[in-house]
This record gives C-alpha cells, structure tokens and sequence, in this order.
C-alpha cells in the first residue's frame, strides 16, 4: 500500500499492548523524527505528508499550547487521534511550540496535509511525529517532506517514502560503528583535558575533533539519519564556548 515507490507506514486501530481492551495512550502507534535546523535567523518552516485510511473514527480535537495540554494529551487516557504534529524547539531555549493538523476521518484514498510555520526566534530543532491513536480502522502514512527557507526541494527527513531498501539507511548502518569509535576517542580527550593544567589550551583540539565528528556524516550527505547525534555535536560546541568564556574571565 503505497502512494509513490514500494512502500509506508501502516498503522492499525485496535491493537491493545495491555490487559485490558482499551485504545489507552501507550497503545498508539506511528513514527517520530528529529531534525537538527540550527537556524541563524527565522525562516519558514514547511511540513509535509500524505495518509490514506479505511474506517478510522474521529479524531478529537486538542491544542498543545501549554506544558499542561501536553501533559492531558500524553497522558493514560483514552482518545482519538489520527494527526501529524510539528514540535519547534528554539535557540533561545525556551519551552517548544507543537503544530499540529488531522487527517480525515472515516475511508478515503491518499489525502495531503502540510503544516506551515513562520516563526518569530531562530529554531534549532524540529520533531515530526505521526500520531495514530483509535479503537478501530487502519490508515497508512508516505511522501514526507520537511523544508526549511528557501531550500524547498531539500527534503530535511531521512526515509520519508518508507521504503524498505533505502540506501542511506543501508550506509548509516555501514558507519555507524566506526561513528561510536570516533564518539569514544572524543570523550577520551574531554576527560583528559578535564585534568590537564592547561585547560584552555586543549579546548581548540576538541573543538577540532567535534567538528571532525560532525563531517564525518554531513560529509557523506548522511545528516538527515543522524539528527540526535548532530544535536549533541552542537551542544558540545556551545559547551566547549561557555567553557572558554569562564576561563577568560578568571585571568
């Protein structure tokens, strides 16, 4: 069941991981992925897919405008959800927004639905989480998208057609052991010049093996499948800077 390639997401209602038969939250199904944009400047955000279903209920309506929302929605509960929600965290660091859209409900062929968002702050990075949360039906998910300015034809997203032969996956999987190597002999170093006398002398060499770190994968066109990892590379730049800033200041 496919809308472009071989392959999608299928989701199923009804299925019950507890005792008793309830649709209760942990019961959801779906996918999520996180995307390192590191904008400099606001630019627009645009979020993607297509879905397809058969005799899906409806789904409720919620906002998850505040840390209490969210707390009600991902709670032990029972519900109907069938959406796509964006998660926005910011550079500035204050608490992420979620957009979300619904899918249609009942039966019906592949429907498209974008999420669109102008923000005010830089966003550092986006989450993308296919929701399905009901009692009964079954709905299949392909062909996302996540764009960021004026890159509209770069897609930011790793997989978005589900195919089961993806070549970058196939690739991650052959670095990614030879990537752990490289993390272990980083933290190694940051160790070491934990105890060293000359602290501030040994923070441009890990800089240096940080963004050796990094190239490693956005070298080879890999970023989108290694998006937690390029986040920690981030922060342990802005780490390493904090560090530098405090050593100034005590001479």
């Amino acid at each position: 069941m496919a809308r472009t390639g071989q392959g999608s997401l299928a989701v199923l209602g009804g299925t019950y991981a507890a005792p008793r038969p309830q649709w209760k939250y942990f019961n959801r199904q779906g996918a999520a992925q996180l995307v390192s944009l590191n904008q400099t400047t606001p630019r627009p955000i645009v979020l993607r897919g297509f879905s397809k279903a058969r005799d899906v209920a409806a789904s409720d309506q919620f906002v998850l405008d505040t840390p209490a929302a969210r707390r009600r929605h991902f709670d032990d509960r029972e519900g109907h959800t069938y959406c796509m929600h964006l998660y926005l965290d910011y550079q500035d660091g204050r608490w992420p927004d979620v957009h979300t859209v619904r899918f249609s409900s009942g039966t019906h062929d592949w429907e498209e639905k974008s999420i669109r968002v102008e923000p005010v702050r830089a966003a550092k990075t986006a989450m993308v989480l296919l929701e399905f949360h009901q009692p009964q039906g079954a709905a299949w998910y392909d062909d996302l998208s996540l764009t960021s300015g004026d890159a509209a034809d770069h897609n930011l997203l790793a997989a978005a057609g589900f195919e089961e032969e993806d070549p970058a996956a196939v690739e991650t999987q052959a670095i990614s052991a030879g990537y752990e190597k490289q993390v272990q002999t980083l933290l190694i170093s940051v160790e070491a010049a934990a105890k060293s006398a000359a602290l501030a002398d040994a923070l441009p060499a890990l800089g240096r093996q940080i963004d050796a770190l990094a190239a490693s994968v956005t070298g080879k066109g890999l970023a989108a499948c290694f998006p937690r990892e390029l986040r920690d590379l981030d922060d342990a730049r802005e780490k390493l800077a904090l560090c530098a800033r405090l050593l100034a200041d005590r001479k």
